[in-house]
């Protein structure tokens, strides 16, 4: 027995003939080939169930699998993202971490009334989350029977055409961003996991990272009405969660220009983040003269150590330790690069122990715009020029033909000894 719900492909070429189609190829036989082409397109298309017929089989507990939608019987799946399941008394819905307008139309489809209003996402009339893909439950009273439709809208600011425009723009965004046109990517304004790991550090507060926040939605950094030229350009589209968004625009509706100094003040907390990282690290910073002057007053006993020395905390830090080359990293930076510590200092003819040489040489790393260090190589006093780099050839290219070797932290945070292939040994 046929599906009434989906059409067979001879009932799909009735349909075709009822066009008269092949009475213009009679007139026009160059048409041909383009009418044969069309037929075998409305075959394929008509063999594939259409968006209805899937949503009637997740209702009546029936697997059935469509282009977009796809049903098991208890899922539905809206391209293969999980968007509704049954449960006792009702369906759950979620957006499985895809806030776009398509996931809750997909919804409204199954009955369910989801809206977006000035950026305030709700489901069933209830408030909830957009970036979260918690599902909600929706008991068999609440759900209709056919798909909510929204209110007309009184304005009708964009037409088709531009509709359209805008969306190949936005999935071109995406994929540029995400190598993706269904990817969403992440709201850079917003304070995302990685932002408030670094603000813990800073503050030294553990506060809960919370859940990467998407931005669904592509807002115009200059208005396309004042720059009709940047209205398809890349560079000036910035992806925005939604309910930023919206307020975006409730602000230009008040011909207040958001965009781009507006949105660098809604950012000003990862602004803020950064700009307390280059205070702490400026804070840490210490010139030569107070390098050595720190060194004197810690009366550390220097007899067979290695490392360098840390002029705040004072003490030698190893950079075969864990929590030291933690310490290392956030004195000199170069976090995820190779961090190499160079010795200026000649010691070809034994260990040095002149430590008014070594103020001397950290004065000339200093001048050079060097990262000077005072460092140890078993108890020998040496100056130290902080090297940075994405290889071991980026650090031994800077040494002196006077260094047999240097130490390298790689980025991996692993330390070891490297020869340097221009040491000349003139002790003779």
């Amino acid at each position: 027995m046929t599906n009434p719900l989906r059409r067979t492909s001879a009932e799909a070429l009735d349909e075709f003939d009822e066009l008269g189609l092949d009475s213009v190829a009679s007139v026009d036989p160059t048409v041909v080939p383009q009418i044969a082409a069309a037929k075998l397109a409305l075959m394929r298309i008509a063999i594939i169930p259409n968006n209805e017929a899937v949503i009637a089989a997740f209702k009546s507990k029936t697997p059935l699998k469509g282009r977009a939608f796809s049903t098991d019987g208890k899922s539905f799946k809206l391209f293969g993202n999980t968007i509704a399941k049954h449960m006792k008394g009702g369906i759950a819905v979620s957006n499985a971490g895809f806030p776009t307008a398509k996931t809750y139309d997909s919804i409204r489809a199954l009955g369910v009334n989801t809206n977006i209003k000035k950026g305030v996402t709700t489901i069933n009339g209830k408030v909830v989350d957009p970036n979260s893909d918690k599902f909600h439950f929706i008991s068999n009273k609440d759900i209709s029977k056919e798909r909510v439709v929204l209110g007309p809208k009184t304005k009708q600011r964009t037409t088709s055409d531009e509709i359209r425009s805008m969306r190949k723009l936005r999935e071109q965004s995406r994929e540029s961003i995400t190598g993706s046109k269904k990817g969403i990517p992440l709201s850079p304004t917003k304070i995302q996991p990685e932002d408030q790991k670094k603000i813990n550090k800073i503050t030294g507060i553990k506060s809960p990272l919370g859940k990467p926040i998407k931005a669904p939605d592509s807002h115009h950094l200059f208005f396309k009405r004042n720059q009709p030229g940047l209205s398809n350009n890349l560079n000036n589209l910035l992806p925005q969660e939604r309910l930023e968004h919206a307020e975006l625009h409730r602000l230009n509706a008040k011909h207040i220009n958001c965009s781009p100094c507006t949105l660098l003040a809604m950012s000003k907390l990862k602004v803020a983040v950064k700009i307390e990282q280059i205070k702490y690290a400026v804070s840490e910073e210490r010139s030569a003269d107070q390098i050595i002057q720190a060194f004197k007053e810690s009366g550390i006993d220097t007899k067979g150590a290695n490392g360098v020395f840390d002029p705040t905390n004072r003490k030698i830090l190893d950079a075969t330790d864990k929590a030291d080359i933690s310490r290392i990293r956030r004195l000199y930076g170069g976090q995820g690069r190779t961090l190499g510590f160079n010795s200026i200092t000649d010691t070809r003819k034994g260990p040095n122990k002149n430590l008014n040489l070594v103020q001397i040489q950290l004065k000339e790393i200093e001048a050079a715009g060097g990262i000077p260090s005072l460092g140890f190589d078993e108890g020998s006093l040496e100056a130290v020029d902080i090297a940075k780099g994405k290889t071991d050839k980026d650090v031994v290219k800077k040494l002196t033909d006077s260094q047999r070797s240097t130490g390298i932290l790689d980025d991996n945070d692993k330390f070891r000894v490297v020869k340097n292939p221009k040491f000349q040994d003139n002790t003779e």
